[in-house]
């Protein structure tokens, strides 16, 4: 089980490192706002991890396709919107009224989110419930 989890982790790790880019470069070079960047980036993370973890993290292959990737989906929206949700609140809790959204602000805010979701909800239900370890 510990190795699973340290294999569960590195995959989080490469999808976070993956979200936060796509979100970093549409924000700040897209102009994209910061509730879509985060969008955008979450969804680019939740494929890479998918794939990540029915491959080599978890015993996917003993699962059909289809269950694994509808269970997923059910989890990663929740993750999705637990993100975003979490985000936009402390991005908006920290910034003053009027004033321009700092791209330290966006990133400081997806790590702690990040983590939190990530202990809290993604490995226990990906574990137990889609991939069904």
């Amino acid at each position: 089980m510990f190795k699973q989890m340290l294999y569960a982790q590195f995959s989080s790790a490469c999808a976070t490192l993956f979200d936060f880019i796509v979100t970093g470069m549409l924000f700040h070079f897209a102009a994209f706002n910061y509730v879509g960047s985060t969008l955008v980036g979450a969804v680019s993370g939740g494929v890479l991890n998918c794939v990540i973890n029915y491959r080599w993290t978890f015993c996917g292959a003993s699962n059909s396709k289809k269950t694994v990737a509808w269970r997923y989906l059910v989890v990663w929206l929740w993750s999705m919107l637990l993100n975003v949700w979490g985000v936009t609140f402390l991005v908006w809790a920290v910034t003053p009224a009027g004033a321009a959204v700092q791209l330290t602000t966006l990133m400081y805010s997806k790590v702690l989110v990040a983590v939190l979701v990530a202990i809290c909800w993604n490995f226990t239900m990906q574990k137990y419930w889609v991939y069904k370890c």
